[in-house]
């Protein structure tokens, strides 16, 4: 869809209630408008446009954040000798029935036996080699001198780990070890700076620009990373490439939220979820098969993100978002695309003739005329400030100061402990391709309980909590198991990593819907950015967490990681529930709200059964139903009532 046009170029279609000849949105259109039921009844709430904008908006998105399972696996590794003694160690084990990497390995260094544990400590070995290599392996090495490998590193492959990744090429062992996680955890920096500068540009330029930007930094950056040529240009273009992704991430989810109503909103947070957390990690297993380079996977896993400019740059600007600039026209503008879109590919034949963008507005005009007309001394008290000025507002409000650092705790916890176990199976037992595999499968089932969740259950923070105790429980399981049985395998640890994903993974779909209805929709962007930005160090924890198990036992890290649960859970506990709205609707009006609402209660009895008559009436506006403030603007009619948003 086209740019939204300026607003002198949407003159009102009549001259009645004030709207005529006047180029300025708020006294070009005076009314409060009902963003959902405007949606629900007239332009479509769950249509071929929502559909489409959350298809394309989650597809073109770069699995960037999984790509470490592949891109970090790290090998088993010796040192490398001079190349003679290389070539003789080679030719005397080529007729070896046993393993020739531990056989010759055993020689060339300090080496783990072969009746050694199979939860070895491996990084602890292959960073030295003897000054003299041995000549059997049976010969006494408690008193050879030991050097740092100083002809680089030999790898160990096999068909259960990725071959072709950034340790290996860039010999990011011993000593280097270090920046492997390090790279990981500058892209959940980037991932911070850019949900926060994208919650901030969402709402002060508007969420489809915001994305429109990003989308150029997002396709640089991927081609820049798939041909980088050493480790620090490899993680300065991760970093922009995380920023980039996570401004279209923030804006993007809004924006989808932002142009359907309240019932359908689990379905189009479904679609997104399955996209992006199963399709696009789900394929990547196949594609780290195919390519063994991790440059070339990098690049065809990314491959879709290049459709993103075009995609967005056909859709709607948030309806929301310009009523909340006092851009009513503009909104009503969008809004009438979304009719023509909508109403053009549906299903059932319409036969009744599309209404023009005039007849569409003055329809809306004189609805909300009818129902509530316009105050002249309530338009003066309109604030003219900025959005980005508006947002500023919560630093001086102690509750949603509070409110805020609570929903960074509550990312930075999911964060930590989802991302750290999809992470761990780096250090699984286990084919590496299957175990990424699985664990994306997870989101299936985890769509499911979400949707199933979100549409019958008007709670939201109930289910959070009870997605957090089964994934603990399921932890707590595993890692008794491991201490008291000791097992060869990783199996049971692998099943039992997997069914608390498919919690955490519930829980993940749940928060984002659960902190985005916490806040007032004119901070709803920043407060979104701000909250999931901070949480992405939870993020950068997970790979030093992780790094625990070779220093410490196997199972340490999820030992940490039942214990974030547990400080999730009683985070949780102490955050406010929402209904499916915003607890507050706007920063400046909530006074104004309480006392309109006060003076709703005044009606008469004439006036009251009228309105219960409106309300058994499918075909006539309910005006006085509660209204979702997740998505309405902060200029929507307060109401009193529940709205049945059957859909």
């Amino acid at each position: 869809m086209s740019n939204t046009p300026k607003q002198s170029e949407l003159k009102s279609p009549s001259n009645e209630d004030g709207g005529g000849g006047n180029s300025g949105n708020v006294f070009g259109f005076p009314h409060k408008v009902d963003l959902d039921h405007v949606l629900k009844h007239h332009a479509g709430n769950i249509g071929f446009v929502q559909i489409i904008m959350v298809i394309m908006s989650a597809l073109t998105l770069p699995p960037g954040i999984i790509f470490p399972v592949f891109g970090n696996t790290e090998l088993p590794h010796r040192c490398r000798l001079e190349p003679e003694v290389e070539k003789e160690l080679a030719r005397r084990f080529s007729r070896s029935s046993e393993d020739t990497f531990n056989s010759i390995a055993t020689l060339v260094g300090p080496w783990p036996s072969s009746n050694s544990s199979s939860f070895v400590n491996w990084h602890g070995f292959g960073c030295k080699r003897y000054l003299v290599p041995l000549m059997s392996v049976t010969q006494n090495t408690t008193r050879l001198l030991t050097i740092p490998c100083n002809n680089g590193y030999v790898y160990k492959y096999s068909s259960d780990q990725y071959p072709g990744g950034i340790i290996n090429e860039w010999d990011l062992v011993c000593d280097r070890a270090w920046m492997g996680p390090f790279s990981t955890a500058m892209y959940m920096v980037g991932m911070l700076v850019g949900f926060i500068s994208g919650g901030m540009a969402g709402d002060y330029f508007g969420r489809r620009q915001a994305a429109l930007v990003a989308c150029l930094f997002e396709a640089v950056s991927i081609i820049t990373v798939s041909l980088s040529a050493n480790f620090w240009l490899y993680t300065t273009f991760r970093f922009v490439l995380a920023s980039a992704s996570s401004v279209k991430i923030t804006v993007l989810l809004v924006l989808c939220m932002e142009v359907t109503t309240p019932r359908p909103r689990s379905i189009i947070n479904g679609i997104w979820a399955f996209i992006q957390y199963f399709l696009l990690r789900v394929f990547l297993s196949p594609l780290a098969y195919w390519f063994p380079r991790w440059q070339w996977l990098h690049g065809a896993a990314c491959m879709l993100s290049f459709l993103s400019f075009p995609s967005i740059y056909m859709f709607p600007e948030s309806p929301g978002w310009l009523l909340s600039q006092h851009r009513q026209l503009d909104a009503l503008h969008e809004i009438y695309k979304i009719y023509l879109a909508n109403r053009k590919l549906k299903w059932n034949n319409n036969e009744e003739p599309a209404l023009t963008e005039d007849a569409f507005i003055n329809l809306i005009r004189q609805e909300c005329a009818v129902i509530k007309p316009a105050s002249p001394s309530a338009q003066e008290g309109i604030p003219s400030k900025s959005e980005f000025q508006n947002t500023r507002k919560p630093s001086k409000n102690g509750n949603i100061i509070t409110l805020t650092l609570q929903c960074v705790l509550l990312f930075a916890g999911q964060l930590a402990t989802t991302y750290g176990l999809l992470f761990y199976g780096n250090a699984l037992q286990a084919n590496i391709y299957l175990v990424n595999f699985l664990n994306s499968t997870t989101q299936v089932p985890a769509t499911v309980i979400f949707v199933l969740l979100h549409h019958y259950c008007r709670k939201r923070k109930i289910p959070i909590v009870i997605m957090y105790v089964g994934s603990m429980i399921g932890l707590s399981i595993a890692a008794i198991y491991n201490l008291v049985v000791r097992p060869k395998s990783d199996f049971v640890l692998n099943i039992c990593i997997n069914l608390s994903l498919i919690f955490l993974n519930s829980a993940m779909n749940m928060v984002y819907m659960y902190v985005l209805e916490l806040f007032p929709s004119e901070a709803r962007s920043l407060g979104l950015g701000v909250a999931s930005g901070f949480g992405r160090l939870g993020g950068v924890l997970c790979p030093i967490i992780n790094t625990l198990q070779s220093k410490n036992f196997h199972e340490s890290p999820i030992f940490i990681y039942i214990g974030i649960h547990i400080l999730l859970l009683v985070n949780s506990v102490c955050l406010p529930d929402t209904c499916g709205r915003s607890l507050h609707h706007s920063f400046d009006l909530n006074r104004a709200e309480e006392l309109g609402m006060r003076r709703e209660t005044e009606v008469s009895d004439d006036s009251t059964i009228q309105g219960d008559e409106e309300e058994k009436d499918g075909d006539t506006p309910n005006w006085t139903s509660k209204l979702d403030d997740t998505i309405a603007s902060t200029h929507v009619i307060q109401s009193t009532s529940h709205i049945n948003d059957d859909f």
